[in-house]
């Protein structure tokens, strides 16, 4: 059964002034919010605080490996929105609607041993309006990877969903491939040759080939079931409502491959701990425990594996070879540092030198900063609530955070931060463990 939590009391934050500097007294890095796009305030006071109606249920964000633009990804509104870093305005609109027209942008047939679902008489499956997730950038930026929760005519999630390829010198969608139940993640092999699709819906991992520039070459490559294979024929039985971000096994959710792309480590969000991939031999090997509960988002950097854990409000790192062995040998993974920042631990990312560690703290509305050594709490800024995704421009000047909102409360917004670092931190070593801290009572939901 899916694990519950108690639900805290939530005050939701909105409208944090434009120009608002975020400091802690003996921290190293200053953070000032310098602009934002909301779907809440139709009539703002200030000109970098732009009212735009594709700002709905924004779930995630990315930077452009040049630096020069935002992907901003709105679940419900069902579209991708492009935006300057430099002067924040808007720059394109990418819907994610499918009709009659769009016919030669799939891979024909289901994906892997799925079937599509017959759904209303006559319906075609590549006829729908995907709710965009995930993204994740290949070749050197020229394609965008954006993963939909569902087709929308697949209400309960029990069939393919999809992921579409976007063309970023022309922000238009070339290529879209069938793929599992909610793909909620996607990851890229080092080599640039293979991608991930993590499946949260059913305990798998689907991998394509995309060696080559050319998508219409791109190539669904094995399936790999973590663990046991949810039943989608089972759960399509239960009464309806379904809720899938429970109903889905272990909920499988971040990502990343090692650096020579032998093993893909996947976190198991609900059940806890780390799922490691053999990829050239497309198997399972097991799972490194030893983790915080609800492990969501994973990166690797240099020989660390760092974790962000959602529900257990923690960011903690990993000798990647001690999760390796401890895989292998089905037991618990040595942790080199933890540090809580509090419940709801969502998208965490690095800076491009590797110094500083963000982390998007939904429960709390604040986004954190912390020196990546030893995990040291270096600063904290409101955000409005409650933010889910988060990315680092690569000249690490600019961090912009996605808040979604929850039950229909707060969200609706993107905040873009500067950032001002103070001193300069030593780079992340293998060595360096910061002190524990006491884990709090958890208060939050399971998802997502």
């Amino acid at each position: 059964p899916p694990v519950k939590h108690a639900r805290p009391r939530l005050k939701v934050t909105q409208g944090i002034p434009i120009g608002a500097v975020f400091r802690l007294p003996l921290g190293d890095v200053r953070l000032t919010l310098v602009a934002r796009m909301q779907h809440y305030n139709a009539n703002p006071r200030h000109a970098s605080d732009a009212y735009d109606a594709d700002v709905y249920s924004p779930k995630s964000v990315r930077i452009h490996p040049d630096g020069t633009r935002a992907y901003v990804n709105s679940l419900e509104g069902e579209v991708t929105a492009v935006y300057d870093t430099r002067t924040f305005a808007k720059l394109a609109v990418i819907p994610h609607r499918f009709g009659a027209g769009s016919a030669s942008l799939f891979l024909d047939g289901p994906p892997y041993d799925y079937a599509f679902l017959q759904g209303d008489a006559g319906r075609t499956p590549n006829r729908f309006a995907g709710k965009p997730v995930e993204m994740e950038f290949t070749h050197g930026g020229r394609y965008l990877w954006v993963s939909y929760y569902r087709r929308d005519y697949d209400r309960w999630s029990l069939g393919p969903s999809a992921v579409a390829v976007v063309d970023t010198s022309t922000n238009a969608i070339v290529r879209v491939l069938p793929s599992g139940p909610i793909p909620k993640y996607l990851a890229v092999a080092p080599a640039g040759d293979r991608l991930a699709m993590v499946h949260w819906g059913d305990n798998t991992i689907g991998f394509v080939n995309i060696a080559g520039a050319d998508p219409a070459a791109f190539r669904l490559a094995g399936l790999v079931p973590v663990g046991d294979r949810l039943n989608l024929a089972r759960i399509a039985r239960r009464p309806r409502p379904i809720n899938r971000d429970a109903v889905c096994g272990s909920c499988l959710r971040g990502a990343v491959f090692t650096a020579d792309g032998r093993w893909l480590l996947v976190a198991k969000l609900h059940g806890g701990g780390i799922a490691v991939v053999d990829v050239p031999a497309g198997r399972f090997i097991g799972t490194a425990e030893g983790m915080r509960d609800t492990p969501r988002h994973l990166l690797i950097r240099g020989d660390r594996l760092y974790v962000g854990s959602n529900v257990s409000g923690y960011v903690a790192w990993f000798p990647v070879e001690e999760v390796l062995a401890a895989a292998r040998e089905h037991r618990a993974a040595r942790l080199g540092g933890e540090r809580f920042v509090g419940e709801g631990v969502r998208t965490i990312a690095i800076s491009p030198d590797g110094r500083w560690l963000y982390a998007a703290v939904n429960l709390k509305s604040r986004l954190v900063v912390l020196r990546a050594a030893d995990l040291a709490l270096m600063d904290e800024a409101t955000v409005d609530s409650y933010p889910v995704g988060l990315d680092v421009t690569p000249d690490g000047r600019q961090v912009w955070v996605t808040s979604q909102g929850r039950s229909l409360r707060g969200g609706n917004s993107v905040c873009v931060y500067a950032v001002d670092i103070l001193a300069a931190p030593p780079l992340v070593t293998a060595e360096g463990a910061s002190p524990l801290e006491p884990a709090p009572n958890p208060g939050a939901t399971l998802p997502r």
